[in-house]
């Protein structure tokens, strides 16, 4: 699983999130892009890799990576958007909260996460605003472990 994939796992589970985004077959969190249908049927998000750095130290790589995902949220007021990036910043922002011990989000081991909630560059998705959608992104800057590669 992707960490794009693991997020939108986690995401699935909270109530804050999917009070906005859906539930089910209706939930509208997607990698990559958006179907037409979950940008009319409500508040929608789209999740994107937008850097992944292997961390390196004198001793050579960590098995860590710093992951930046970014989620735009689409919805058809500027209140609706909001609502959803500020509700998925609130359940990233500062993941895990383990006392500094890592946690999952899907199959993927996190850890930490920091969330901050910006304007969607104009230049994104000019054909959604052109249909009066409005947007917000979530940046989050992720260390996520990664798994030694095994050879056969």
């Amino acid at each position: 699983m992707s960490i794009e994939a693991g997020l939108i796992a986690y995401l699935k589970t909270k109530p804050g999130v999917t009070d906005l985004a859906g539930s089910g077959a209706a939930y509208r969190i997607r990698a990559d892009f958006l179907e037409e249908s979950d940008i009319q049927t409500g508040p929608s998000a789209v999740v994107m890799n937008a850097g992944n750095n292997p961390t390196a130290f004198m001793g050579g790589v960590a098995n860590t990576s710093s992951v930046t995902l970014t989620v735009d949220c689409w919805a058809s007021t500027p209140a609706d958007a909001k609502g959803l990036a500020n509700a998925i910043a609130n359940v990233t922002n500062g993941f895990p909260c383990l006392g500094g011990k890592a946690g999952l989000m899907g199959d993927q081991v996190v850890r930490s996460c920091f969330a901050k909630v910006v304007d969607v560059p104009p230049e994104i998705a000019p054909d959604l605003r052109e249909l009066n959608m409005y947007g917000r992104r979530v940046e989050l800057r992720m260390m996520v472990e990664e798994s030694s590669p095994t050879f056969v």
